[in-house]
């Protein structure tokens, strides 16, 4: 999944649950969308580091044997 498509998917998401909490304002509710959100930030910083959009030419070896440089 591109980093784009992933980004869009968690903000609606993210939107979503909070309306939900508005119009269901229970503490379970409250609790449950605190931890859904930090899952979706925690898949946003996972979709932003796994980000392999762009290829890297195996020409651009770093000092260090078997590393790639961006």
């Amino acid at each position: 999944m591109r980093l784009q498509s992933a980004s869009a998917v968690i903000l609606f998401l993210a939107i979503l649950l909070l309306v939900l909490t508005g119009l269901f304002p229970s503490p379970t509710m409250i609790g449950l969308t605190a931890l859904v959100i930090s899952g979706l930030v925690l898949w946003q910083a996972y979709a932003i580091l796994r980000d392999d959009s762009e290829p890297v030419p195996l020409e651009k070896r770093s000092g260090f044997k078997g590393y790639l440089r961006r």
